[in-house]
C-alpha cells in the first residue's frame, strides 16, 4: 500500500519543478500538484490510519516518511529555489528549511480545510492555500 502511495504521489509532483521564471506562479503550482496527490482519498485515509495506528506502530510513521518519496520531492523544491536563489530571483540561504515551510503550511490548511482529507477541495479554495503559502515564502525570500 505505501509503494502504490508513492506511486500516486510522484505522479502528482512529476520529476521537476516547471521553471517559467515565476517563482510565485511556479511554487503555486508545485503546491497545488502536491495537495491534490496529499488530499487524494487513498493517501489521505492512509494518512488517517497511520497517525491512528502510531501509539501501538511508531515504525509506521519511519515508513510513511521513508518510502513514501516524501524526501524526493522535497528535495525537487528545494532544488528550484536553489535555482531561484543563484538567479537571483530570490534570496534562500536554506532552501531544505523553505521547503518544509512551504509544504508544512499549505498540507496543514489544506489538511483541517478538508477535514483530514474526509471531504473534498475545491479548486478554488486549493489555489487560494496554494498561492497564499507559495506567497509567504517568495515575499519572505524576497531580494
Amino acid at each position: 500500500m505505501i509503494e502504490e502511495t508513492r506511486r500516486e504521489q510522484d505522479a502528482a509532483l512529476g520529476p521537476a519543478l516547471r521553471d517559467t521564471g515565476d517563482p510565485l506562479a511556479d511554487l503555486t503550482a508545485a503546491v497545488e500538484l502536491t495537495l491534490d496527490g496529499v488530499l487524494s482519498p487513498p493517501i489521505a485515509a492512509l494518512h488517517r490510519l497511520t497517525i491512528a495506528e502510531l501509539p501501538h506502530h511508531p515504525e509506521l510513521q519511519r515508513l510513511w516518511r521513508d518510502k513514501t518519496g516524501k524526501r524526493e520531492r522535497a528535495a525537487v523544491i528545494a532544488d528550484y529555489l536553489r535555482a531561484c536563489d543563484a538567479k537571483g530571483l530570490l534570496r534562500v540561504p536554506d532552501p531544505e528549511l523553505a521547503t518544509r515551510q512551504l509544504t508544512y503550511l499549505a498540507l496543514a490548511e489544506g489538511r483541517v480545510a478538508t477535514l483530514q482529507g474526509t471531504e473534498p477541495l475545491s479548486k478554488a479554495e486549493r489555489h487560494r492555500i496554494a498561492h497564499e503559502a507559495a506567497d509567504l515564502i517568495v515575499r519572505a525570500h524576497r531580494p
